[in-house]
């Protein structure tokens, strides 16, 4: 989790133009800015210029950043519109390609736990994985990112209650294909 008040404050300071602040913003955010371009380009050249773009828009529009109230949303709307923009240039349709990295611990008291949980973890992503398109984008900056409902609308250009029938789909769904390793670790 990002620090609110070290954010703040860097941006406050990329206002006044101070570069050593964005250097700084930009260390703390380009790996997600990053792997949410990576849901819409599946190139990683590509993925780093429009990441690029992205801070350099920040940068260049830095007058504007006091009236900006969730940055991250900021942030990713930013990075789904370029992406949306290269894609519209070379008229191809998106693909998110990504991993999605687990918080499954990896402390494990026996080798049993240790493969019950590789298995999980690999189920657990390939069931993300399997999800509509978008349906998996609302669930990843859902549980992965922690953004709030209203936010992901705001970002993908949908309504509150689309994002919320994306995450019971989502849900639903997962729930069907873990089924069996859920009885497993409960039983």
């Amino acid at each position: 989790m990002k620090d609110p008040a070290k954010t703040r404050e860097l941006l406050r300071r990329i206002a006044e133009g101070d570069e050593n602040a964005l250097r700084d913003f930009y260390n703390i955010y380009v790996s997600d800015v990053f792997r949410f371009t990576r849901y819409f380009i599946s190139q990683v050249d590509i993925c780093e210029e429009i990441v690029s773009d992205v801070f350099i828009s920040l940068w260049m529009s830095r007058e504007k950043l006091s009236s900006i109230g969730n940055i991250e949303a900021y942030l990713f709307t930013l990075s789904k519109n370029k992406s949306y923009n290269y894609l519209d240039k070379v008229s191809r349709a998106p693909s998110f390609t990504s991993e999605l990295p687990l918080n499954l611990s990896h402390h494990h008291e026996n080798p049993e736990d240790f493969i019950i949980t590789e298995e999980l973890e690999s189920a657990i992503k390939s069931s993300i994985e399997e999800l509509p398109e978008r349906c998996k984008l609302v669930f990843i900056l859902s549980r992965e990112k922690g953004l709030s409902y209203k936010d992901i609308a705001q970002i993908l250009s949908i309504s509150e209650k689309t994002v919320n029938a994306q995450i019971v789909l989502a849900l639903r769904k997962l729930h069907q294909a873990l089924a069996r390793y859920l009885q497993l670790l409960f039983f």
